[in-house]
């Protein structure tokens, strides 16, 4: 699979993600991972979502929100 169709995929997953309300997308990144050798073409990639939470937001109803 090429890289745009592989990040596609990571990206309607992610998008099923519930996103704790009020948080704020400030980062996309996507990077490509080797097999254990490390050599290569890669076998996949990871794409990573970062949010800022609100600022009246609590460690606790973070979690309550995904739990």
């Amino acid at each position: 699979m090429n890289r745009d169709a592989y990040v596609e995929k990571n990206e309607e997953l992610l998008a099923s993600v519930p996103v704790f309300p009020g948080a704020d997308r400030f980062e996309v990144s996507s990077s490509p991972y080797h097999g254990s050798d490390g050599d290569g073409d890669p076998i996949g990639y990871g794409t990573t979502h970062r949010f800022r939470l609100p600022k009246d937001a609590s460690r606790v109803e973070v979690a309550r929100f995904y739990k």
